[in-house]
């Protein structure tokens, strides 16, 4: 059995604030414009923990929610495995984190284990 192991950050998943005619994709790695782009965008309050939360909840009712997501880091690794072999990957295995709810927010708020459950329905989309 081959497993794929991958710790997810915050720049591991990508969202197009622009149209599809003119792209602007952004990743949600705290104070940075980016992420902040994207807080505004979605109607979140910033941090990877809710922006992908609200990219979960509008990947279950939006139809085309997920042409606006981009994993390249992640997708660009499994597909170096895959390409030119007979390899078949039977498991990935995505780590997050996920901090209690005792945990200052500052830190709380950069959980990635929304960005982790994201990446997995886009992986089984692909």
């Amino acid at each position: 059995m081959i497993v794929f192991m991958a710790n997810v950050g915050e720049r591991d998943l990508y969202y197009n604030v622009g149209t599809p005619d003119e792209p602007y994709f952004c990743h949600f790695r705290l104070g940075e414009d980016d992420e902040i782009r994207v807080a505004n965008h979605l109607g979140s309050k910033n941090g990877a923990r809710y922006i992908s939360e609200k990219i979960l909840q509008r990947l279950d009712r939006l139809q085309g929610e997920a042409q606006r997501l981009r994993y390249p880091i992640l997708k660009t690794v499994m597909c170096e495995l895959l390409t030119g072999s007979d390899m078949v990957i039977d498991k990935v295995v995505l780590v997050g984190t996920d901090q209690p709810q005792s945990t200052e927010e500052r830190h709380r708020r950069r959980d990635t284990i929304n960005t982790a459950k994201v990446l997995q329905e886009l992986i089984k989309m692909d």
